[in-house]
């Protein structure tokens, strides 16, 4: 089979790249860290077999002095890494990790980069964790909402928006905590539906407020898909 071209997987829309210049090495040494990862951690979405998916990490030096670093490859085979690492890294620099995925199976898979900076103990290094997932509903939403003041024996309403970024169909189903009726009813409408990839739905949350108190309710989201 012919091996398709690489996908470039834009996962800096998920952790926006800080800001960083030559004045920053003024400011080193603040934290206990040596070093800092960017992007934290690699999420590869919705993975197809003989597929070819990238992301650059970048790897800064954020201590005062010069440092050595020490990559430790993934243990299985899917994962690869690459970088121009040739000598110590000054302060206030970085160094380049391509990391890709591929795969002729299908499933989800998860590995690991280990990077070690001089100075660091084995039990302090930086540990970055690479997953590569098969399609499914990756469905998003608000994780708080805030009804503010309900006066007592009243119902207030809110809207919450949910939307499904993955590639497959999710079939959601909310449920409300075990005590539904302690400080306030909360009532949700619909309960369950399916969403489309793409597809926004819009869930009416109502909160009925029995008696004068802080008011806080868990609402569970569960997807299948």
């Amino acid at each position: 089979m012919k091996k398709q071209a690489s996908k470039q997987y834009s996962i800096l829309q998920r952790y926006p790249e800080p800001v960083l210049n030559n004045t920053t090495t003024n400011h080193l040494g603040n934290t206990s860290e040596p070093i800092e990862v960017f992007p934290p951690e690699i999420f590869f979405k919705d993975i197809e077999p003989n597929q070819n998916y990238e992301v650059t990490v970048t790897v800064r030096n954020i201590s005062k002095r010069v440092r050595r670093l020490k990559f430790t490859s993934p243990k299985t085979s899917k994962f690869q890494i690459e970088h121009d690492m040739q000598g110590p890294l000054a302060a206030g620099l970085a160094v380049k990790m391509n990391v890709s995925f591929e795969t002729d199976q299908d499933g989800d898979f998860h590995d690991v980069v280990e990077i070690q900076a001089e100075g660091q103990s084995s039990d302090e290094k930086f540990q970055l964790f690479l997953h590569a997932l098969r399609p499914a509903p990756d469905v998003q939403f608000e994780p708080l909402v805030n009804f503010r003041f309900v006066p007592i024996k009243t119902t207030k309403h809110e809207d919450i928006e949910f939307k499904n970024e993955g590639r497959m169909t999710g079939n959601v189903f909310l449920e409300t905590s075990t005590d539904p009726q302690k400080g306030g009813g909360l009532e949700v409408e619909p309960r369950s539906f399916s969403i489309e990839p793409e597809e926004v739905r819009t869930v009416r949350v109502s909160l009925t407020a029995t008696e004068p108190d802080l008011i806080t309710k868990l609402l569970q989201v569960h997807v299948d898909g």
